[in-house]
């Protein structure tokens, strides 16, 4: 999961980086805060990727049009956050 809080104008993906995208996650989500609590510490979007294996992750991550992306996105970006996690049941 990426929250970036944004500035400026972003750069489009390319065919072949969404390619690699579509190929390697499972399922993607984007949106924009509407907490009223007002806690999103300055983030204002959460891009969400959602993969089959740790090994899919590592996979994306090193593919070269997710680096080439990854690249040009990453500096615009007033701050980012990246979680990469497991996730488990809370009861």
């Amino acid at each position: 999961m990426t929250s970036p809080a944004i500035s400026g104008n972003l750069p489009s993906p390319t065919p072949a980086q969404l390619r690699a995208h579509q190929q390697a996650a499972a399922a993607s989500r984007a949106g924009t805060d509407v907490s009223i609590e007002n806690m999103h510490q300055g983030f204002t979007h959460v891009f969400e990727s959602t993969f089959e294996s740790t090994e899919g992750i590592k996979e994306y991550i090193e593919h070269p049009a997710h680096v080439e992306f990854a690249n040009e996105f990453l500096p615009v970006l007033e701050k980012a956050l990246i979680i990469d996690y497991k996730p488990t049941s809370v009861n």
